[in-house]
């Protein structure tokens, strides 16, 4: 059985990554942020290992380990989940275990500076998911802080580099960014495909709804005092 984790960040197209890769693979078991406590798949996380019956000790290296041994019972081709940087940040045993029998995909968003923006919208509107059937919630402006967003962005770039420093050797190791697939579906699956070697594919469609419809010179009120930064910083 295949294993992939994805790491990247709130704000990068992770969900849509993940979407993409579910429709590409055979039987794949698709989990998304189990490293995060109380995180998105806190209910099939207790049907597969008893989640909650876990010290927070063993919710590190432990828990995939006991993920991928149910997931090979119940003959999945696949076991594919996502950690952002700060997830078990310290947990070296459970990060260095990826470096060995695992599809390593590093997905960045290099304009930070949306990044930020988008995390501003989901903050303001609590809204941090659109799926099809929901009404979107709007915010007519925003006003944005230099010195945060300058913060935000050296903060990026540092974890980032972090990964790239420690596992961009790998051979197992691969690099999307996030303004490359993001365009078309069929951008994405071809990036993907490559990445496990496949050959013939179906275009398909995947659930995806953007929840900024503005442009950053409409939405923010202060635009040209940040516009320089608005560009791919990494």
């Amino acid at each position: 059985m295949r294993k992939t984790i994805v790491i990247s960040v709130a704000r990068s197209g992770t969900n849509y990554a993940l979407n993409v890769i579910d429709k590409l693979l055979d039987k794949p078991l698709m989990l998304k942020e189990i490293f995060r406590d109380a995180g998105d798949n806190h209910e099939i996380l207790n049907k597969l290992v008893n989640y909650d019956g876990l010290s927070k000790q063993d919710k590190g290296l432990k828990l995939w380990q006991n993920i991928a041994e149910v997931a090979e019972q119940h003959e999945y081709t696949d076991l594919v989940a996502k950690i952002f940087y700060y997830h078990r940040a310290q947990d070296t045993e459970l990060w260095n275990s990826f470096n060995d029998d695992h599809t390593i995909i590093h997905l960045i968003r290099g304009n930070i500076f949306n990044m930020f923006v988008s995390l501003k919208l989901a903050e303001l509107t609590d809204q941090w998911q659109l799926k099809n059937d929901e009404d979107r919630k709007s915010i007519d402006s925003l006003v944005i802080d230099r010195a945060e967003l300058l913060a935000f962005i050296e903060e990026m770039k540092k974890l980032i580099c972090k990964v790239r420093s420690e596992k961009s050797n790998l051979d197992n190791y691969h690099e999307i960014y996030y303004e490359d697939i993001a365009s078309s579906v069929s951008d994405c699956m071809e990036r993907l495909a490559k990445i496990y070697h496949i050959e013939d594919f179906e275009v398909r469609d995947v659930e995806q709804r953007r929840q900024k419809v503005l442009s950053n010179e409409e939405l923010i009120e202060n635009y040209s005092e940040v516009s320089d930064l608005d560009r791919i910083l990494i």
